[in-house]
């Protein structure tokens, strides 16, 4: 009987340090979304005192990613049953290496902030690398990719740092699964909310005949993106997109034949891919980078 009361005990005893520890990385996640949506009119100051009361000294750099988990199929309940495990992975993670770190979600993101310091010997990337192989490896048939901010100085520039991030990921794909937002260059500068309309304008009159809303024109830009990015290697882009090396060069000449133009002038691939990056970072295109 005494031994059954003990082992009640423990386990509700176990279940309030749960309870507790899930109620204070909500709460975390919360000042995340506060944080990401204050805007640079408000209160750094304010935010900084706020941060010290849950160990997080904004004040210092920092650094905000957002991760993407994909599968072959859409499937939201297993997106969101994902979401869930990255978050309690990130929180043992973090608690495990001694980094305190604010962690949230968005629609189908996880975020997280986490100050320059605290990476400071390995360098964001790296670090940010070691955290998707590390979840890679426990969910081996799923994909995982991140965006990685500018570093930032100033806490009221958070929701321009989150943005970067957003940005970033959306161009990841298996060539790249982890990009930051210094590597984008200029296409990444130039895209903001004010300008998206001339953006998405330009970037289709770059492709000219490759209309979007063909399905069949889609398939021949995801054929023409993974070529370009791939610096015009046929055999790399064949074995990418599972095609035969004849098949793409059908591919490649029938792009060249809707463009009018000619992939190997390095003027007309830089510019082609640009337009393809761009259209994908306003969400206007989706080729299905997996």
């Amino acid at each position: 009987m005494i031994l059954e009361r003990l082992s009640s005990v423990s386990s509700v005893c176990l279940l309030n340090e749960k309870t507790k520890l899930e109620s204070y990385e909500r709460m975390k996640g919360y000042f995340l979304e506060e944080i990401i949506n204050a805007g640079q009119q408000s209160d750094h100051h304010d935010l900084i005192a706020k941060a010290g009361l849950i160990g997080v000294d904004l004040s210092k750099a920092f650094y905000i990613c957002v991760l993407d988990c994909r599968f072959q199929e859409n499937d939201l309940s297993k997106e969101l049953e994902m979401q869930k495990e990255i978050l309690s992975f990130l929180t043992s993670f973090g608690n495990e290496h001694k980094q305190n770190m604010l962690i949230g979600q968005r629609a189908k993101h996880v975020i997280l902030l986490i100050t320059e310091d605290q990476v400071q010997k390995e360098g964001i990337r790296t670090w940010l690398a070691n955290v998707v192989d590390l979840l890679s490896s426990q969910s081996p048939s799923v994909k995982f990719y991140a965006g990685i901010s500018s570093k930032t100085d100033n806490v009221s520039h958070a929701g321009d740092a989150y943005k970067e991030a957003l940005t970033s990921v959306r161009i990841a794909s298996k060539h790249q699964q982890i990009i930051s937002f210094e590597s984008l260059g200029i296409v990444g500068v130039l895209i903001n909310e004010n300008n998206e309309q001339e953006v998405k304008k330009m970037a289709k009159a770059c492709l000219g005949n490759l209309n979007m809303d063909d399905p069949k024109n889609v398939e021949l830009i995801r054929t023409l993106y993974i070529f370009l990015i791939n610096g015009g290697n046929l055999e790399q882009t064949a074995a990418d997109l599972a095609l035969s090396i004849s098949g793409l060069r059908y591919r490649v000449s029938k792009i060249e034949n809707l463009l009018q133009q000619e992939l190997r002038n390095s003027m007309i691939h830089y510019q082609l891919l640009l337009s393809i990056q761009a259209l994908i970072i306003i969400g206007e295109l989706d080729i299905g980078l997996k």
